[in-house]
C-alpha cells in the first residue's frame, strides 16, 4: 500500500481535527454542497429552516483510498473518472469530498503527484527528460515541457542544474511515490 505524501496527510489531518473541534454546525445545500450555518448560497437557501439537522461530513477513508489509488497509478493515464470508479462514487461525489478534506480537485492532485515525481526524478536521477516524463506519468515530453514551466517558472533542464548547484531545495523521493 503506497504511503501518502506528507502534504496530504497534513490536510486530511487538519481537516479532520478542524471539522472535529468546530463548533459550526454543516447543512446541505441544494446540490449536496456544506456550508458553515448561516452562510447561503443560492436565494433558494435564504428561507431554509436552519432548525434541521446537519448532514454529516463524507467519510475520510473513501478520500484516503482515492488519494492512495493516484499514488499507485500515476504513471498511468488514469483521469478522475478512473480514481471515482475505483472507489465507488460518482465524479462530482469525488470532487465535492477533496475539495472539503483538501481543498483541491482530485486533477489538481493526479497533477501535483506526477509533479513531485518529476521534480525528485530530475534531481536524483541522471535519467533523460523524456524517461523523466514518461516516469512521472506524463503523456509526451512536449507536455511535460510546457506545464513543469508553467508550475514551477523553470524548464526541466534548468530545474536539475538549479537543483544541482543548490538553489532549490531536495525532494525527498520517498514522498515523490
Amino acid at each position: 500500500m503506497p504511503r501518502l505524501p506528507p502534504w496530504i496527510q497534513d490536510k486530511i489531518h487538519h481537516q479532520k481535527s478542524r471539522s472535529h473541534h468546530s463548533s459550526k454546525k454543516l447543512l446541505p445545500l441544494r446540490f449536496g454542497a456544506v456550508t458553515p450555518l448561516g452562510q447561503t448560497k443560492s436565494k433558494n437557501q435564504k428561507n431554509r429552516n436552519h432548525s434541521s439537522p446537519p448532514r454529516s461530513l463524507p467519510s475520510e477513508p473513501l478520500v484516503t483510498q482515492a488519494l492512495q489509488f493516484i499514488q499507485s497509478r500515476f504513471t498511468d493515464p488514469i483521469q478522475v473518472q478512473d480514481v471515482a470508479q475505483h472507489v465507488g462514487l460518482s465524479r462530482r461525489a469525488l470532487e465535492r469530498r477533496f475539495l472539503l478534506y483538501l481543498k483541491s480537485s482530485p486533477a489538481k492532485v493526479i497533477w501535483k503527484v506526477r509533479l513531485t515525481k518529476a521534480k525528485a526524478l530530475l534531481q536524483n536521477s541522471t535519467c533523460s527528460l523524456s524517461e523523466v516524463a514518461q516516469k512521472s506519468g506524463f503523456t509526451s515530453l512536449e507536455y511535460f515541457r510546457t506545464s513543469f514551466r508553467c508550475k514551477t517558472g523553470l524548464p526541466p533542464k534548468k530545474y536539475r542544474v538549479q537543483s544541482m548547484i543548490g538553489k532549490i531545495p531536495p525532494i525527498d523521493s520517498q514522498g515523490a511515490a
